[in-house]
């Protein structure tokens, strides 16, 4: 079998041997499709991804070159398992073994190598040295490096805290998680207490201060008082087993800080407290993944004395904290999120812990936390700054203020977003969200305007606005949607396809981000991938929002499930003005005429109000304005929808 390695860089070998692929393109060629899901892509997607700033008929033809040289390096060394037609190239994985992979099973199996053959650094070395091979394969590389860490961290963490684990096993996962995330204070707790426990008290302490060093120089924090207590303990002999691991979150700048505290038991029973420090690591893992917010661990005192007395401008703005009891087989949960300035809760729930499915009942529960949250933090946010002038406002509350205009879909609202958002770039260049902002109204302000029409010049703003929002920040789900939608609007769809693919992989527990990929994908063509999306995001929110049901019967006409596209768009009312239009293609093609010629003349109803085209709103204008509004790649669909209006009694022009 060829293994590839591609810790520190990328070397192919066989049987020991190197095998030589020609140059640095081809070995990234190689190595992205080891790391896909299927093993194959299509040309034109590998084309975007290695030779985003070239021609097409470049890109392509220097991807020809490429498999070349890797058929002749196979053919050479008799390598089976590469494959290549006129529309994919994939690899057959039972030809290929990855040194990533195989430490991903091992883990999994719950097995950690000895400390010599603890691999340093192998996620952020992961192809070192290919960052500046094209600007989107970075963008890739920078995602999958996030991917591969957040796997890397959670069975090393499970390995950590699991019953079964030995000393060994909980050491080496200590050291490695510590090789990842250098704050990591589990992984230095249950090295403290190796140590301590063996009678080497002087290792221990070692280990406190250099992780009070690296928290002091790089983000001016100290230990958690869990971490300190530990050392209190060992330095008075009193050393017991490593408490429960949960995870770390340094400060960030610009988002607002919330703090999750622990929590506490209602009444003198607190038995089940290992298992609500398990829910609450759990939390903070998921919390962490929307990146509105910075999650910090705290205790509820010193966050609700930590903004007032510093008066700290990254101080802990918003307090989570819960209280649990025992109830028969299962556990009552109550949480409250509260501002710390003022002390007004913001938001509350109770819940059961069931004991008898506990863990698929955590994972829901936490997701639904996390979707809460996502909606009353930013809501509770934009209320408290709304009547601030613009000007006295900061960086992050300025752009959430923009951002909150979006919703409203009149033109006014829109150039008095892009205002603030252009603001933000001429005053900060570095604030990522900002180029998000301007991309996504570019891409929608024709379908604000009825009537208006797109413009190359638009769609290449958008494009590099969205590329330099990656550029700044890779890792944020919304630059790499900015950037699919970018693409897509361009006609760009193999490369919008790889983007919505990222942006979907970067955050899994939100409902909105995961469909308006599916979106996306949809317009791409990539039907199978949309509707799996869609159901993901809705298992994650059964009750969608109006904007979410909107996006799933757009979804739903394109992928020809036409009753659901009618169900979810009469489900979503009137959120999104262009909506009826699929609606009526979809009811006339289910025979249903008169219901389509009604709801037909709603739309166009509905469009002449804001009309702002040079010609008169009659229906050949609207229906000639709708089919070029959308990104439709597949032919099939774009004749279906302008049929279906034909029927519905608005033909083209």
């Amino acid at each position: 079998m060829l293994r590839l390695e591609l810790a520190g860089g990328f070397q192919a070998r066989l049987v020991g041997e190197a095998v030589n692929l020609g140059n640095q393109k081809a070995c990234a060629l190689l190595a992205y499709l080891a790391l896909s899901d299927s093993g194959r892509e299509t040309r034109e997607v590998l084309a975007g991804l290695l030779w985003s700033e070239s021609s097409d008929d470049r890109a392509r033809a220097s991807l020809r070159q490429c498999i070349r040289q890797i058929r002749r390096a196979f053919d050479l060394a008799n390598i089976g398992g590469f494959e290549a037609d006129w529309r994919h190239i994939g690899v057959d994985r039972s030809f290929i073994r990855v040194d990533l992979l195989d430490l991903i099973e091992e883990l999994r199996a719950g097995q950690v190598a000895a400390d010599s053959d603890l691999p340093k650094n192998i996620v952020d070395r992961m192809l070192y040295g290919f960052e500046d091979l094209d600007p989107a394969f970075r963008s890739w590389l920078h995602v999958k490096r996030q991917k591969y860490r957040e796997i890397l961290v959670e069975l090393l963490e499970s390995n950590l805290s699991a019953p079964q684990s030995d000393a060994a096993v909980r050491r080496q996962s200590a050291r490695y998680l510590i090789e990842i995330d250098p704050t990591h204070e589990p992984a230095h707790q249950c090295l403290m207490t190796e140590a301590a426990s063996t009678g080497n008290t002087s290792a221990a302490l070692r280990i406190y201060e250099r992780l009070w060093d690296l928290l002091g120089e790089e983000y001016d924090m100290e230990p958690s008082e869990e971490t300190q207590r530990l050392v209190t303990k060992i330095k008075l002999g009193e050393v017991k087993p490593a408490p429960e691991p949960e995870p770390t979150q340094a400060v960030r700048l610009h988002a607002p800080v919330i703090g999750v505290a622990s929590f506490e038991p209602m009444g003198p029973d607190a038995s089940p407290q290992h298992i609500i420090a398990g829910f609450r690591r759990d939390l903070i893992a998921s919390l962490v993944r929307f990146r509105d917010w910075v999650v910090l661990e705290t205790t509820r005192d010193a966050a609700l004395s930590h903004l007032t007395a510093s008066g700290a401008a990254n101080g802990i703005e918003y307090l989570l904290d819960g209280a649990y009891s025992p109830n028969g087989d299962a556990i009552h949960v109550t949480t409250t999120l509260r501002e710390t300035a003022t002390g007004l809760f913001v938001w509350s729930e109770s819940f059961e812990l069931d004991m008898q499915s506990w863990f698929a009942a955590q994972q829901e529960i936490v997701r639904r936390m996390a979707i809460a949250l996502n909606i009353y933090l930013s809501a509770n946010r934009v209320a408290s700054i709304v009547a601030e002038p613009v000007a006295a406002l900061s960086t992050y509350d300025t752009w959430l203020r923009a951002r909150a205009l979006i919703p409203l879909w009149a033109p006014d609202e829109w150039d008095e977003a892009e205002r603030m958002f252009r603001s933000i770039i001429a005053a900060e260049p570095q604030f990522a969200p900002a180029y998000c902002g301007i991309a996504d109204i570019i891409n929608t302000r024709h379908i604000v305007e009825p009537g208006r029409q797109r413009s190359v010049e638009a769609e290449q703003e958008a494009v590099a606005c969205a590329l330099q929002a990656v550029e700044l920040d890779p890792l944020d789900t919304r630059a790499q949607l900015a950037l699919g939608w970018s693409f897509a609007m361009a006609g760009r769809f193999d490369q919008a396809e790889l983007h919505f693919r990222m942006s979907h992989d970067l955050n899994v527990n939100n409902p909105h981000g995961i469909i308006s990929s599916a979106h996306g994908l949809a317009f791409c063509g990539r039907y199978n991938a949309a509707l799996r999306m869609t159901e993901q995001a809705q298992d994650l929110n059964p009750e969608m929002d109006p904007f979410q049901r909107g996006y799933s019967a757009a979804i739903r006409f394109l992928a020809f499930d036409l009753e659901g596209c009618v169900e979810h768009a009469t489900a979503a009312g009137e959120a999104i003005p262009t909506l009826p239009g699929f609606m009526a293609a979809a009811q006339a093609h289910l025979g249903d005429l008169d219901g389509a010629a009604a709801t037909a003349r709603q739309f166009a109803k509905g469009v002449r109000k804001r009309w702002r085209g040079g010609s008169p709103a009659t229906d050949k204008a609207i229906v000639d304005w709708y089919l070029h509004c959308f990104p439709i790649k597949d032919p099939d669909a774009r004749d279906r929808l302008r049929d279906g209006l034909t029927m519905a009694g608005m033909p083209a022009a």
